[in-house]
């Protein structure tokens, strides 16, 4: 299958994306519980999702008007790092306020990179966080991670196709020309 970043407040999601599960990918599973994200590890499950609800202190600090983000901000978290210190320092290179709804955001933040270092087989995380206001990524495509880990905040959410609706051989992926039917794309 393939998927693109789109940028709604309650889904994560983990994407396997080895070759032979992008070529052979199996159903969407429905995890019930965080835990259950790692059916993602399954053989022919190619995408684990979790609808989550959001606490009204993280929607407020994720509002428009609110909402003071870069662009994009990548960093590394080792497996042997305390999760702590590494976040608030790279949260504090661009964030110089900390208002309303600020504390429930972090420790959100936390619970998903404690939630994507246990789904992990590497020794480090590469987090990205970022703040898309248009299609970020407007072409389908395989992943060239073992793992991928999304959670949207706010907006309409990642868009992603069944193996079924993709040419995995196809030769060019530029425009999207191995899509075989675009009029199957699923949003989480």
């Amino acid at each position: 299958g393939g998927s693109r970043a789109r940028g709604q407040v309650v889904s994560a999601a983990a994407m396997h994306s080895s070759a032979e599960r992008a070529l052979a990918a199996g159903p969407l599973h429905l995890a019930q519980s965080p835990a259950e994200l790692a059916h993602v590890r399954r053989q022919g499950i190619a995408l684990s999702w979790w609808r989550r609800e959001l606490s009204p202190s993280v929607a407020s600090f994720m509002a428009p008007q609110s909402i003071l983000m870069p662009v994009q901000r990548l960093f590394r978290l080792r497996h042997h790092e305390a999760m702590e210190p590494a976040l608030d320092a790279q949260l504090d290179r661009f964030l110089d306020q900390r208002w309303h709804g600020f504390d429930a955001w972090r420790q959100d933040l936390l619970g998903l990179l404690a939630l994507a270092r246990s789904l992990s087989r590497g020794d480090e995380l590469r987090v990205r966080l970022d703040s898309v206001c248009s299609n970020g990524c407007r072409l389908f495509h395989s992943d060239l991670v073992a793992l991928r880990m999304i959670t949207t905040y706010r907006g309409p959410g990642t868009e992603w196709l069944p193996a079924s609706a993709v040419d995995a051989h196809a030769a060019s992926r530029l425009e999207n020309r191995h899509v075989l039917d675009p009029s199957a794309v699923r949003r989480l």
